[in-house]
């Protein structure tokens, strides 16, 4: 969704290395910092590390404000950068997931660019009422059951049909010639296989080890979730996972007549840069290797320059 903002030739597998790096070097900090807190606190306790605290919640809201009450040196304001962090990384998450949902509906409604700081304020006190259950006596409850089912099973589900539609279907060496038009370069045949063939079994494997392996969730060590409880869960999974399989009946049941059409890609679909546009279908009727670089450096997306034009 973020390639939208990009230019069409934006080296975006750079970007791709350099945040992948970034995140990997905070979670190794991080690491090194909660088990050295938890070690610590493990041997003053004079317990097992592993009943120290648990993972999720409790080890951000419990273990940690305790660690930072046992500092020598100004434990208060220790603590008020540490949640004042966290809240800044919430905030940021919620920025990203935000802005994939608000540009979802504004490349399929261009026009909707206009009104982008109502529709954001619609869709922001939407998720605030949402998000509410989850503050109340019984909201970390909620929050565990959202996180079990809201999450891992559809992601998974959504990946493997992306990598099976795009890979299988559109053609890993189409997807390929794609990005050697707008990069310059060609994937090697290691990302072409983990594309075409390693990335989506093992992601079918972690699927169907889940489902084989799935217990009715618990809080802590004692409380399980009612029946009812797990029904409603897997009905949060099933919202997000059943997109794809009904939308694509739907679209086959309304062209039953003319199958060809659903394998047939819109009128729209290309470079939305208009000068890329052209060399790219004009690569494409000649079978040519897509090696030229372009000298346009227009935006992907058609529907930001309603928002260029209104500014």
């Amino acid at each position: 969704m973020f390639g939208s903002y990009n230019r069409f030739q934006n080296k975006v597998y750079k970007d791709a290395m350099f945040v992948s790096s970034l995140d990997f070097i905070t979670s190794l900090i991080a690491g090194v910092v909660i088990f050295s807190v938890l070690g610590n606190m493990a041997e003053e306790l004079d317990l097992d590390i592993r009943n120290v605290a648990k993972e999720g919640p409790g080890l951000a809201f419990i273990a940690y404000p305790e660690a930072l009450s046992r500092l020598e040196w100004l434990p208060q304001l220790w603590s008020v950068l540490f949640f004042f962090m966290l809240f800044l990384l919430g905030l940021d998450s919620e920025f990203a997931l935000l802005e994939t949902f608000l540009t979802a509906v504004y490349d399929e409604f261009p026009s909707s660019r206009r009104h982008k700081v109502p529709i954001t304020l619609i869709c922001c006190i939407i998720c605030y009422f949402l998000g509410l259950p989850c503050v109340t006596q019984g909201g970390q409850y909620v929050l565990n059951l959202m996180d079990t089912y809201g999450g891992g099973y559809g992601v998974t589900f959504i990946a493997i049909c992306e990598l099976i539609a795009l890979m299988w279907g559109y053609g890993v060496n189409r997807f390929c010639d794609d990005l050697e038009f707008m990069l310059g370069t060609r994937p090697g045949l290691f990302w072409r296989a983990c594309w075409l063939v390693i990335s989506p079994l093992v992601l079918v494997f972690i699927f169907v080890y889940s489902f084989w392996e799935h217990k009715v969730i618990k809080y802590g060590e004692n409380y399980e979730y009612p029946v009812w409880a797990d029904g409603i869960g897997w009905l949060l999974a099933l919202i997000s996972m059943c997109q794809i399989p009904l939308w694509g009946f739907f679209i086959l049941l309304r062209n039953c007549w003319n199958v060809k059409k659903v394998v047939t890609p819109e009128s729209s679909w290309g470079p939305g840069d208009s000068e890329a546009r052209i060399k790219y279908f004009q690569r494409r009727s000649t079978g040519l290797v897509m090696t030229e670089k372009l000298e346009s450096q227009g935006i992907d997306n058609p529907a930001l320059m309603i928002e260029s034009n209104v500014k």
